[in-house]
């Protein structure tokens, strides 16, 4: 009689501390985790893209409005075609 109660009561504190460990677990934050409650996709810059592709898109963006101010400024001072006023025929 007295095994079982020893037994018992090994195994109901062995339980104990078993369930206590595991709540105590649980319960520890993760600053990662908070960190992606606000931020769910960190990598994503806008809905649709990455920081690199917005990189990307930039820099095109940029390297073609240059070219287009480049031509406009040449077609404001006339010099995007030859001029008709030299004594050769031009194709234009």
């Amino acid at each position: 009689m007295i095994r079982s109660r020893t037994t018992r009561r090994v195994l109901a504190s062995a339980v104990l501390v078993g369930a206590s460990l595991t709540l105590m677990a649980g319960c520890q934050s993760n600053a990662r985790h908070q960190y992606l409650r606000w931020n769910v996709a960190p990598e994503l810059e806008t809905l649709d893209q990455r920081w690199v592709d917005a990189d990307n898109e930039y820099a095109i963006m940029n390297t073609e409005n240059t070219r287009m101010l480049r031509s406009d400024w040449r077609r404001l001072w006339y010099v995007d075609r030859p001029s008709r006023l030299s004594r050769e025929p031009k194709p234009y």
